[in-house]
């Protein structure tokens, strides 16, 4: 079902060639969701080094929840994981993370994150990870890979804290690379390329890029009512974002001064696209804490 794991050897940096370098987190997790009748039901589920999946029982009517798990604890340079989810035909679940995913300082090279989705016709798919958050010096690269029906619904909201502002944290420099591309019908329809380096500080005060905001979140939505998911993005996040048709999807993104302010935001948007998306009740999934 699944495609083999390829790993990078340039992804895991050694120290000196014919030495062993330190050690690096590597990790894999593939699962597939199978339609059956009314029910949606496991059909694939394999785990490798640090990273683990559960699937905690789901209550009043919420869909099926598969809950990601880093057991590294976060994400240095070096550092090599792949997320792998298909919903087959029919198929409603939702994939979300036990917390947010943190970028911690590297000693050299980037943490690399792969996340292969595929959705069949008539299935219900959720991607709603926790944040990603970013420690000063941290260096990142995210390659989003999804893969859609035309008849399929779908829904991920992605976020990125630049630093833990109650915490007094400050992002002065470092890496995000993070690059989406959602093919539908086997056609190319969205292909972003978002990268910051080197002086992030200098970066993120440009009007142009984050106008010094302090956490941000892309949303992409593929429904049979497109026109009512971009009307509920606008609504969301009001002048602070965005959102536009990109053929049948639509892409939005919303930025906020701290991750604090973030979760708010999406704490009321999630709700309200999950409803009209997806079909799904209209509160965020419970291994959520606002």
């Amino acid at each position: 079902m699944f495609a083999a794991i390829s790993r990078s050897e340039s992804a895991v940096p050694n120290s000196k060639a014919g030495s062993p370098g330190p050690p690096r987190s590597v990790g894999a997790v593939r699962i597939a969701f199978l339609g059956v009748g009314t029910r949606t039901a496991l059909a694939d589920l394999h785990q490798q080094g640090c990273m683990k999946a559960r699937l905690p029982r789901s209550y009043d009517g919420d869909p099926l929840t598969a809950i990601l798990i880093n057991t590294a604890g976060g994400l240095t340079g070096g550092d090599d994981v792949e997320t792998t989810v298909e919903w087959g035909a029919g198929a409603q679940a939702c994939f979300s993370t036990q917390a947010a995913e943190r970028i911690y300082r590297s000693s050299g090279g980037a943490a690399l994150i792969r996340n292969r989705l595929t959705a069949g016709a008539g299935a219900a798919a959720e991607w709603l990870p926790q944040e990603t958050i970013l420690f000063d010096a941290g260096r990142f690269r995210r390659e989003t890979e999804v893969d859609l029906d035309p008849h399929s619904r779908f829904l991920a909201v992605e976020s990125v804290v630049l630093g833990r502002k109650a915490m007094g944290e400050t992002i002065r420099t470092g890496m995000i690379a993070d690059r989406w591309s959602v093919r539908v019908g086997g056609r190319l329809v969205w292909l972003d390329a978002f990268r910051l380096e080197d002086d992030l500080a200098a970066q993120i005060a440009r009007p142009a890029v984050l106008a010094g905001a302090g956490a941000y979140a892309t949303v992409i939505a593929q429904a049979s009512g497109p026109d009512a998911v971009l009307a509920a993005i606008r609504e969301g996040v009001g002048a602070d974002g965005g959102a536009s048709r990109r053929g049948p999807l639509v892409v939005g993104r919303v930025t906020a001064p701290d991750g604090d302010a973030l979760r708010l935001r999406l704490a009321a948007l999630i709700p309200a696209l999950r409803r009209v998306v997806t079909g799904q009740p209209a509160r965020l999934p419970r291994v959520f804490r606002i």
